[in-house]
């Protein structure tokens, strides 16, 4: 017997639960599968361009922490130039500036984000826990077998 996903709005079965049943009619055991999960990653376009995603939000979450873009690459295991070109790609695409930026010298150099930055990062993850959530009830519906 199949199960009805939205019980009283509309029919709609779950494929895998289906299958499942159908096997567990036949007397074939259940598959032996890793426990499965779903993951997100979501890019946020300006136009038909990249603007913003999970690699410029955790390289900023590091500068953040490491007050160095440098630093912040290095700890991420990326090269500097290529956090300097998503850093900057980024901006482009979003029009405005990430970083404030002071230049080494005396007292060393360093990297703050900057108020927009923070802003974005805040909603980039507020966003991400809401389809996080969201994604979360979807999959019990549609992987009863996977769910707890």
């Amino acid at each position: 017997m199949a199960r009805d996903i939205f019980p009283g709005k509309f029919h709609m079965v779950s494929p895998i639960y289906a299958i499942m049943q159908e096997r567990t009619a036949k007397g074939v055991p259940a598959m032996e599968n890793p426990k499965l999960r779903p993951v997100l990653a979501i890019r946020i376009f300006a136009g038909e361009t990249k603007a913003f995603g999970p690699g410029i939000a955790a390289l900023l979450r590091h500068v953040d922490a490491l007050h160095s873009l440098r630093a912040a690459a290095a700890e991420m295991g990326m090269a500097y130039s290529k956090a300097w070109r998503i850093t900057k790609e980024s901006e482009a695409a979003l029009g405005f500036a990430l970083l404030d930026s002071a230049t080494g010298g005396k007292h060393g150099g360093g990297a703050r984000l900057t108020s927009e930055a923070c802003a974005l990062l805040a909603r980039y993850d507020a966003y991400m826990d809401a389809l996080r959530a969201a994604s979360a009830e979807l999959f019990r519906v549609h992987f009863p077998e996977s769910s707890d």
